[in-house]
């Protein structure tokens, strides 16, 4: 993973939270929404770079749907 930036480090407005209160939920990204579920990431990863990690090691949002909890529970931070 590249370097962690964490979610308080971000720009109000570039944050999951604020944004989905800013323009409503249909607006946001696939992995803003799951950083929403997610809530809080770890210390390598904050929970918007674990929804895209999410994202890329299932193959998006089908793969998502598709993936069985052992597939997610080998995603570090999952």
């Amino acid at each position: 993973m590249r370097t962690h930036t964490p979610i308080a480090q971000l720009e109000a407005r570039d944050r999951p939270r604020e944004k989905m209160s800013r323009v409503g939920v249909r607006r946001l990204r696939d992995a803003e929404c799951l950083a929403l579920v997610i809530g809080s990431g770890t210390r390598e990863a904050s929970s918007l770079e674990l929804g895209q990690l999410i994202l890329k090691k299932t193959g998006g949002p089908a793969g998502l749907m598709a993936a069985d909890a052992e597939a997610l529970r080998r995603i570090p931070g999952v």
